[in-house]
């Protein structure tokens, strides 16, 4: 995991201020949409589904 890690901060560090914002405003997009979905997907999930609420956040039963 350290070196996928390190791999990824060298290429990071080598994009420019430029494309470095740009990446960071498109994960911020990508995450909303993603929060997005699954609060939907959530709602609209029973207890027979398999969906539950716990501590941490939602958790599916495997089928």
């Amino acid at each position: 995991m350290d070196d996928a890690n390190g791999a990824i901060n060298l290429v990071w560090q080598s994009a420019s201020k430029e494309r470095r914002a740009q990446l960071l405003a498109e994960q911020r997009i990508w995450l909303k949409q993603r929060d997005l979905e699954c609060k939907l997907k959530a709602s609209q999930t029973t207890d027979e589904g398999g969906a539950r609420k716990s501590r941490r956040g939602w958790v599916v039963k495997p089928r």
